[in-house]
């Protein structure tokens, strides 16, 4: 699939992704217009945990977020009982310059 006219948004999270501090960003918009592509484009060969919400229950989300985290820091077994434990993972590891 080619990638079409997104120079600004590319530029963007380029500068997200290079700065030396920690933010958040959120990515929101209609259905169906390349929200997860952009994301996926802007993101390969990139470490870090790309992560996108499912319309499945908030349990096997965490389990699919705990997978993933683990992978990532090369850690088996990690498994994140509330999601304010996964979010303390992941700001508590923000030193390492993986995105999540």
């Amino acid at each position: 699939m080619r990638f079409y006219d997104r120079k600004e948004e590319t530029k963007t999270f380029k500068a997200f992704f290079e700065a030396e501090d920690f933010k958040l960003f959120i990515l929101y918009g209609r259905r169906r217009v390349g929200k997860t592509y952009l994301l996926k484009h802007c993101t390969q060969n990139r470490k870090g945990i790309f992560f996108s919400g499912r319309q499945i229950s908030s349990e096997l989300l965490l389990d699919l977020f705990s997978q993933e985290a683990g992978e990532m820091m090369n850690m088996t077994g990690i498994h994140f009982k509330h999601w304010e434990e996964a979010f303390d993972f992941a700001f508590s590891n923000t030193n390492l310059n993986y995105p999540i």
